[in-house]
């Protein structure tokens, strides 16, 4: 997903493309995701990622924002080993001060959506995650968006 940003206030403007599949796993999924998630084996079955869909949107943004981005980044890379010359990472988890700046003792997304009031329609979708934590980063603190604090604005 790729949204405009306002570099001065920090404000999200909308979302300009945003890209979601699906794909078959190559190994079993964890029954733990499986629960987590609502996607089963057989809801997977067959399914890929339209590679070019996911350069393009990757390669056009500024920068990508994810919520424990080494994570993130590892697993695109693994996918798409082109994913590694992609620099400009952000970390939501890592790189706001949640416990000491916002007062927020548990980091994970769903607890800080939760925290914050925003309900989204299916947990540990990426779609769904995605809207979550625009929503989140564009919650103030400290007189500034979250957004403008991560970004260093």
């Amino acid at each position: 997903m790729n949204a405009a940003c306002d570099p001065v206030t920090g404000e999200v403007l909308g979302i300009l493309e945003e890209y979601v599949g699906q794909r078959e796993p190559r190994m079993a999924a964890p029954e733990l995701a499986t629960r987590a998630s609502g996607l089963t084996s057989s809801f997977l079955r067959g399914k890929s990622l339209d590679e070019d869909k996911v350069r393009n949107v990757l390669t056009r943004a500024d920068c990508i924002v994810a919520h424990n981005a080494g994570f993130d980044r590892r697993m695109l890379t693994s996918l798409y080993p082109w994913a590694g010359n992609l620099k400009n990472w952000k970390c939501s988890l890592n790189d706001i001060k949640w416990e000491t700046e916002v007062r927020m003792p548990e980091t994970n997304l769903q607890a800080l959506l939760a925290e914050h009031g925003i309900k989204t329609e299916e947990a540990h979708r990426a779609r769904s995650d995605a809207l979550g934590m625009l929503q989140l980063l564009s919650r103030r603190h400290a007189g500034k968006t979250l957004l403008a604090q991560l970004m260093g604005w």
